[in-house]
Parts: C-alpha cells; structure tokens; sequence
C-alpha cells in the first residue's frame, strides 16, 4: 500500500470521505459531516512545497465551501503525524486529561 492509500485508509477509519474530485497528485481532499458540522480538510506531505501547493489547493477551498464546509489546509511530516493528529482531534485526550486531573484534584480536596 503506497502512502496516498494509506492516507485515504486513515481518513476513512475516522469517518471522513475521500473527495477524489478535489484531489490531485500534490494531496488529498476529505469531508467529514457531523449533525451540523461540514468540515473539510486538505492534506499533503510535501511540505518542500508548501507554498506552491496551497495555491494549488485554494481552488478546491472555495468548492468546499461552496458546498457549505468549514475547510483547513494542513501539512504534515508523514502518515505516522496524521495518524497522530486524527486520534488527538477525535478524541481529545489533552481536554480529557484536564478534565480527569480536575475531578481527581476536586475529589482528593473533598476528603
């Protein structure tokens, strides 16, 4: 599986759909849609070319919106970094682990 499917698998594992027709050989383009939340996300490991590439993919932002999605142009190292980020995001461990340290400080304080 080269890193392009590999992306796509990740993506989809987490809910998104892979917009193929706003895809091209620089990234990838997913939506994910929640009761009222349309997000889009365009993604591409060539950081080298980073500013090149978000020109390129101003154009399929616009389609998205359009379309009613909130979108976000993001830049990652490798598919191990995505990984990363879409189970923080889905999950939000850094505000659970507030959470969890707030209720254990509040119970200790009760005792």
């Amino acid at each position: 599986m080269d890193e392009k499917e590999k992306i796509i698998a990740l993506y989809k594992k987490y809910g998104f759909d892979h917009r193929q027709s706003c895809s091209n050989g620089n990234f990838l383009a997913f939506t994910f849609k929640s009761g009222f939340f349309h997000n889009a996300e365009i993604v591409s490991l060539n950081i080298e070319e980073r500013n090149k590439i978000e020109q390129e993919m101003e154009l399929f932002v616009t389609q998205l919106e359009s379309l009613g999605f909130s979108t976000k142009k993001a830049f990652y190292k490798n598919v191990e970094e995505i990984e990363k980020t879409l189970f923080h995001g889905f999950f939000n461990v850094t505000e659970w682990k507030k959470k969890y340290r707030k209720n254990i400080t509040i119970t200790v304080q009760k005792r």
